[in-house]
């Protein structure tokens, strides 16, 4: 616009000079013509009224014609000057007129050069707007997000193909629609004018949740990040929403959950969410109590019927229980172990509550084909009375359930202080018992095994001993809380080891018996064959003269495993003994499943066989059904000479006790062959 202004104006001015030189021509010959007229007229009259001689006149008019003719020469001169003068500024101006429309139109020509460029530019600019604008519509409609862009009252303004495809809403259908409206439900929390008094300061709201309920009714959880924006056209305020469907995360989220809070045999709580629980009352300062469930001997359960079936009775147990003690929270602790949690505090409430369990549980329980009788051991603790946190009550709470099992089982104990020193006293007999083992601090005695028939000694049995001052009890009694410690089976082998050693070094000579003690814990290690076998290569000593006896009780804690390891060791020919016979339930089961070489019949049924007719036609038959299935007898405990001639004349096999020999060292046993090495 400003170039075709100089250009109007350029031209004005050039076509005003010019008019002013065609004027020029007519100035100066307008100017000579009145210069002449006057002096024609004036001069003669001038000359004549001056001089009056006629030839005078004559020849003054000569010479006035001269002078007229130099002075109009003159003056035509200065005239044509000062006309070619103007001619010459005016091409002057007009040349450089003339260069400058030349410049003009080169600039002229730069600029529409200049401006076909921005054309091509522009039109380029305007196709790469155009493929933006497709790019950008394509990338609005085939994102996997939603996209909402409404005003401020809620109203859709505009909607992507995600939008319809997610919530079945086609968009001429829901824009102009408030969406709040038209997708919460009514209880959401995040409405349209939370939504907008929670745009921060820049303007954002990022990742909340919510549940859109789409037009077909399915319920889907959404993640949105939304932001304030003004139109680029009006300024007007509105708000863009980007959600995406997170329904199948949540879910799997919710599953992850459940894995993580909740126990996958039973569907009760687990261990995490029980100290979720337990801190939360513990925070709120709440009065519980807290119950600490443990089966009895459930493991004889997954031994003789399989892990399958005591699974579906832990999944029956706590369904049962959790249901019909729904006012308590129940949670599975780990394999048959339980934790409930109560607000009944009323000593006689708790006993009431435990009736019931004991009675719940005690009943009969019909999965397949058994039936079982369960019983279970509790221990209780109360907060804040018997601990502050948790891991107090979970501590006590255990001392109080192995309490409950010592007691005899099938019964629940209160949590009491003195069980904590218990459990110290325990703690320092576990650390003796280890220095013990380490410094060879334990002793051996061996009892003489003897032949009824000819009073022959045939064996020895290994006994453990130490001194009173090392440990302040009984054999028995150490013997249970190494049990308890797990130091057992570290006794069982420093035990074994030396018995091998005084074989090698004493009784290689002699083919006396020696019979060794083996714990359940020992018998349940599948590294104890391989001990023994060791053991027999290093110091030759023939298996055969080897007998490991076993309890009961070593039997019923893991049946199956056992025998493999009897098994085992009848292979390397070492012998099997069966000892305390009788004291427990499953004695001649067992007599028809494992291989024994012989069988102890138990003292407490040897007390009684002199004075006792019942108790002696028990011990008769045990010797009969001995004879018969090929296993020997050896009775515990003979104390009398009276005991004695009875067991000889029943066919008792062997017998040791008191009446005997007492236990002895090593170094007595000499009159029975076994030689003394310096």
């Amino acid at each position: 616009m400003r170039d075709d202004h100089d250009l109007r104006k350029l031209l004005t001015n050039y076509q005003f000079e010019e008019k002013s030189i065609k004027n020029n021509t007519w100035r100066i010959v307008l100017i000579y013509g009145i210069v002449g007229c006057l002096w024609i007229i004036f001069s003669d009259m001038l000359l004549l009224y001056i001089v009056k001689e006629p030839d005078l006149v004559l020849s003054l008019q000569t010479i006035k014609g001269w002078f007229y003719v130099f002075s109009t020469s003159l003056l035509l001169y200065f005239l044509v000057k000062i006309g070619y003068g103007e001619i010459y500024g005016l091409t002057k101006i007009l040349f450089e007129k003339n260069e400058e429309l030349v410049s003009f139109s080169e600039e002229l020509i730069a600029k529409d050069d200049e401006l076909n460029e921005q054309i091509i530019k522009l039109n380029e600019t305007m196709k790469h707007l155009e493929d933006q604008k497709r790019f950008k519509d394509e990338i609005f409609n085939t994102t996997s997000t939603v996209v909402m862009i409404w005003n401020l009252s809620g109203e859709l303004i505009e909607t992507n193909d995600r939008f319809s495809e997610l919530f079945k809403f086609e968009s001429q259908d829901a824009i102009g629609h408030k969406w709040d409206e038209l997708l919460l439900e009514e209880k959401e929390g995040h409405t349209r004018e939370k939504i907008l008094m929670s745009l921060g300061g820049d303007n954002k709201l990022e990742s909340y949740e919510n549940y859109i309920i789409a037009k077909d009714g399915k319920r889907l959880c959404m993640l949105w990040n939304k932001k304030r924006i003004l139109d680029p056209n009006t300024g007007v305020p509105m708000v863009v929403s980007f959600g995406v469907d997170i329904t199948e995360e949540k879910t799997k989220e919710a599953k992850i959950i459940e894995l993580a809070y909740k126990d996958r045999l039973t569907g009760l709580g687990n261990r995490v969410m029980f100290e979720q629980e337990v801190e939360d009352r513990i925070e709120k300062q709440n009065e519980f109590v807290l119950y600490y469930l443990d089966f009895d001997n459930f493991k004889n359960l997954n031994d003789i019927y399989g892990h399958e079936l005591g699974d579906r009775f832990l999944k029956e147990f706590a369904h049962k229980i959790s249901s019909e003690f729904s006012d308590m929270d129940m949670f599975r602790w780990c394999g048959d172990e339980f934790l409930m949690v109560g607000n009944q505090t009323n000593n006689q409430d708790i006993k009431n509550r435990m009736s019931e369990l004991m009675a719940v549980t005690g009943q009969k329980w019909h999965i397949d084909h058994m039936d079982y009788y369960p019983s279970i051991s509790v221990g209780i603790t109360e907060y804040p009375k018997d601990g502050l946190n948790l891991s107090e009550l979970l501590m006590n709470a255990d001392m109080a359930l192995h309490k409950a099992k010592r007691n005899g089982k099938d019964n629940y104990v209160y949590y009491k202080t003195e069980f904590r020193s218990e459990v110290e006293q325990i703690t320092q007999v576990e650390s003796r018992i280890q220095n013990a083992i380490e410094q060879s601090l334990f002793r051996l005695h061996f009892q003489p095994i003897y032949q009824l028939n000819n009073l022959g000694v045939i064996g020895f049995e290994v006994l453990l001993r130490f001194d009173s001052e090392l440990f302040n009890m009984t054999t028995g009694e150490l013997i249970a809380i190494a049990e308890q410690t797990g130091q057992i089976s570290a006794i069982d082998r420093w035990v074994v080891n030396r018995s091998f050693e005084y074989i090698k070094s004493h009784m290689m000579q002699t083919d006396h018996i020696i019979s060794i003690n083996l714990s359940s814990k020992s018998l349940s290690s599948n590294t104890i064959v391989e001990y023994i076998k060791a053991l027999l290569l290093e110091t030759g000593i023939n298996p055969g003269r080897i007998e490991i006896e076993l309890t009961e009780y070593s039997l019923i804690n893991n049946f199956k495993n056992t025998l493999l390891i009897i098994n085992s060791l009848k292979d390397l020919g070492i012998k099997i003994s069966l000892d305390d016979f009788g004291t427990q339930y499953s004695s001649l089961n067992y007599l028809s499943k494992i291989p024994f070489d012989t069988l102890k019949i138990d003292k407490s049924y040897i007390d009684q066989i002199v004075n006792n007719t019942s108790e002696r036609i028990i011990v008769e038959e045990i010797i009969n059904l001995s004879n018969k299935l090929g296993v020997q007898t050896i009775a515990e405990g003979v104390e009398s000479k009276e005991q004695l001639s009875l067991l000889t004349r029943m066919g008792c096999c062997y017998a040791q006790g008191y009446h005997l020999d007492r236990p002895m060292a090593v170094e007595h046993l000499t009159p029975y062959g076994v030689v003394q090495r310096s």
